[in-house]
């Protein structure tokens, strides 16, 4: 019997997940019932309303910072097509178990490359993941800055993680990115600066930490405009406590609780 390469059986393993996503996204699926969708078409006036005046206030529409929605918006500036934006996101939602896989691979380097694999593409799985992909959610937009920023934090640590590199100011940059995208990714900055106070020098915490307030200046502004970005919205709802927001805390504790070993 001939055996398969990794190569092959990746290929064939994410063609066949991410087909679902696309059957799903075709058909308009709404597992968890119609609120992502509601949100979209709702959020989408926010859309048009950036196109002509960026500094429009988000609390209209939205309680999450508007980096998504501005996104959004330059890309329907230039499609000026709902349904093909909505279209490109969606395809950006591909990289989300890709970069988780690559996450796993450095935190678990003894594990088979095969099984980490698999264990990523289970995210194609998840109902928020799903219905988030489908319907333009920026949980997705979120979700890759965040992995972005733990892929840049495992590397910072596995080559020199007493120095103040390339590596450390990505992780800074892409988590600001998160923030920016959902307000909540915030309390990770608390971690980080911890494990930075613990591993770098005075004066390279010093640096980082700078870097990090340069980064947050945006939010400042942010925040003096709009200050209703400051409340942080629950439901008793099924699907926003479990479902919506159940992927988000399993990556907290994931990469937060058993980030060092």
């Amino acid at each position: 019997m001939i055996k398969t390469s990794f190569k092959t059986f990746s290929i064939i393993t994410y063609l066949a997940f991410a087909s679902s996503l696309l059957i799903g996204f075709y058909l308009d699926e709404t597992i968890s019932g119609p609120g992502a969708k509601l949100d979209f078409y709702h959020t989408w006036n926010y859309v048009i309303d950036l196109q002509d005046n960026i500094m429009s206030n988000p609390g209209i529409w939205t309680v999450h910072t508007p980096l998504h929605y501005i996104i959004l918006s330059k890309l329907n500036l230039v499609f000026n097509n709902q349904e093909l934006v909505r279209f490109l996101t969606f395809t950006s939602s591909l990289l989300v178990p890709y970069l988780f896989y690559l996450n796993l691979k450095i935190k678990f380097p003894e594990t088979e490359k095969k099984l980490l694999f698999i264990f990523s593409l289970s995210l194609f799985l998840y109902p928020s993941f799903r219905y988030s992909a489908i319907w333009a959610n920026n949980h997705i937009t979120g979700l890759i800055f965040f992995l972005l920023s733990t892929y840049f934090y495992l590397k910072w640590k596995e080559i020199k993680p007493n120095s103040l590199n390339k590596y450390l100011i990505l992780c800074t940059f892409s988590l600001a990115l998160a923030v920016y995208t959902r307000q909540y990714y915030a309390l990770i900055f608390i971690y980080f600066l911890y494990i930075f106070f613990q591993k770098l020098s005075f004066l390279n915490f010093f640096k980082i930490s700078l870097i990090i307030f340069i980064f947050s200046l945006p939010g400042f502004w942010l925040i003096f405009n709009f200050p209703s970005l400051l409340k942080t919205t629950y439901s008793s709802k099924f699907h926003n406590t479990v479902l919506i927001k159940f992927l988000f805390f399993a990556f907290l504790f994931y990469f937060l609780v058993k980030f060092d070993r």
